[in-house]
């Protein structure tokens, strides 16, 4: 038992230095144990980065091309997925698929609301304002005009406003953020010139005497005049048919024309007894009969309001 303790601590002190020495030459020769026992394979899933989006493309959507149309107290009326599209490289308005419904909308509105017209704002960039002689933003107001005219709108109830301002074109040189839209009350002395436009009316349609029909210039007209006597009771309506001068018998169609219209007028709820038709027949011309475009300016119905 004498000699246990001795050989015990000799094996102790033996072992404690056989442990330093494999420490020492395992890190200096192959480097830290724990490291070496984990595997270094790269890992077989591939980390795709995001591929940077073109300048151009990242220009287009951040556009918005909706189109809303709107009151003078912000409420919103009409939303349409796209607006009205203009060009860099002419004064052409183009009207796309998603903005068809936008005339009958605008018409059927106006025809409800007869307080009420239309405001249409048409941007330009300062280097449009002289693109060989044109003004861009001249030559889009007549397109709209143009536009709201054949909606049968009322040209009188339809503002247009060009106005300078920055935008950028995509990269097919459209834009469709530059025409904006907006129903306006109808301000005192503008209603001065709405209600000339009333009393004081030409009418440019098919007003033959077997085939009438009504076009939405008078259907929109006769709302328009319903309202007027309402507020002008004692006023009369005095219908006058012209022609052109081909044919015979000018005076009896253009009375025919005059009386259609009449009718139609009676049918909509405007008292027979306050309209009076009449007609010059091709006495009274406003253009050459020599061509079809003055013939057809010839064969007219006008009414005026006493």
């Amino acid at each position: 038992m004498t000699k246990f303790w001795p050989a015990l601590g000799a094996f102790l002190l033996w072992a404690c230095f056989a442990l330093i020495i494999h420490e020492y030459l395992g890190n200096s020769l192959l480097g830290d144990c724990a490291v070496a026992h984990v595997s270094t394979e790269k890992s077989t899933q591939k980390v795709i980065p995001s591929e940077p989006i073109p300048k151009a493309l990242a220009t287009e959507k951040a556009i918005d091309n909706t189109f809303t149309v709107k009151t003078d107290d912000g409420v919103s009326i009409f939303n349409f997925n796209k607006g009205f599209e203009i060009t860099s490289l002419n004064g052409s308005v183009n009207v796309p698929e998603e903005l068809a419904g936008l005339k009958d909308s605008m018409y059927t509105y106006l025809n409800n609301h007869q307080d009420q017209e239309l405001l249409i704002t048409i941007k330009h960039l300062a280097s449009e304002a002289n693109i060989n002689g044109n003004h861009l933003g001249i030559l889009r107001a007549r397109e709209l005009e143009k536009f709201c005219i054949e909606a049968g709108i009322n040209p009188k109830k339809v503002t247009t406003e060009i106005i300078e301002s920055t935008y950028e074109y995509d990269t097919k040189n459209n834009n469709y953020n530059a025409i904006s839209v907006q129903f306006h009350t109808i301000s005192s002395d503008r209603i001065v010139e709405v209600e000339n436009s009333i009393s004081n009316k030409t009418l440019y349609s098919n007003f033959a005497v077997r085939s009438f029909l009504p076009d939405k210039e008078l259907v929109a007209y006769t709302i328009e005049l319903k309202n007027y006597l309402k507020k002008y009771p004692t006023k009369k309506v005095y219908v006058e048919g012209h022609t052109d001068s081909v044919g015979t018998d000018n005076y009896v169609f253009g009375l025919g024309r005059a009386n259609n219209v009449k009718d139609y007028l009676i049918s909509q709820g405007i008292s027979a007894s306050i309209i009076k038709t009449s007609s010059k027949g091709e006495d009274e011309p406003i253009a050459e009969n020599s061509t079809e475009e003055g013939r057809a300016k010839n064969r007219r119905i006008e009414i005026t309001i006493k």
